[in-house]
């Protein structure tokens, strides 16, 4: 996760990575994956967010500032970092929460399907195909408590939390705009929306008819 230094020596994130912070809970032991240069479970750890970190990463060069990093900030006893892909780098019980970001719905679900031992919580960020990600992780018995829409003009980055559990049935227009972000609709979803639904407009899709509806309801009521 590239980010910046700030005056105080510690990584300033952006908005988008500081979403997906904030949907881990405390004191947790958390894994990056595909964690660039760190500075995301960095910033968790000096913050006291986070207790211990395992970042994975499948670049060498990536990980070679991810050391960098690790070694400016003095962690090494608690950022563990490795060269590999997906779920399939850790071991049994050595993280409680999985981060994803900057991937698509493929390579997330991916890590998944290999891992070998799953953690309680997954914080999830992708750069398509949400719906198929969304649909795919019911399926696999994981249940969507929180998210999130970080960003702003014509950048807006959906963000989920998931814990093992049934999801309750989803639409297809809950599928597209998430059950949470739902509940309170506010005017980063429906910008967002707006430009998301256009290829399914294109493709005359039948349920985007519930979404016209949908938009319509909010924005009286907005």
């Amino acid at each position: 996760m590239k980010g910046a230094l700030c005056q105080t020596g510690s990584p300033k994130l952006s908005p988008r990575l500081l979403a997906l912070l904030g949907l881990v809970p405390w004191e947790s032991r958390v894994a990056d994956v595909g964690c660039d240069h760190a500075l995301l479970l960095i910033r968790a750890l000096i913050s006291g967010r986070v207790s211990f970190g395992v970042g994975v990463d499948a670049s060498e060069q990536a990980l070679r500032g991810a050391r960098d990093s690790r070694a400016r900030w003095g962690l090494e006893d608690r950022l563990v970092l490795r060269h590999g892909r997906g779920l399939a780098s850790l071991t049994q019980n050595e993280v409680d929460v999985v981060v994803m970001a900057g991937m698509g719905a493929c390579n997330m679900l991916e890590s998944l399907w290999v891992a070998e031992h799953l953690p309680s919580r997954l914080v999830l960020q992708p750069n398509r195909d949400l719906m198929d990600l969304r649909r795919a992780l019911a399926d696999l018995g994981w249940r969507i408590d929180k998210e999130c829409l970080p960003g702003s003009g014509r950048r807006f980055h959906p963000t989920l939390s998931l814990v093992p559990g049934e999801q309750p049935s989803m639409s297809e227009l809950e599928l597209f705009l998430g059950p949470e972000l739902m509940k309170q609709p506010g005017p980063e979803l429906l910008a967002w929306a707006d430009r998301a639904i256009l290829p399914f407009r294109a493709r005359r899709e039948p349920w985007v008819q519930d979404y016209e509806d949908w938009r319509l309801s909010a924005l009286r009521h907005g």
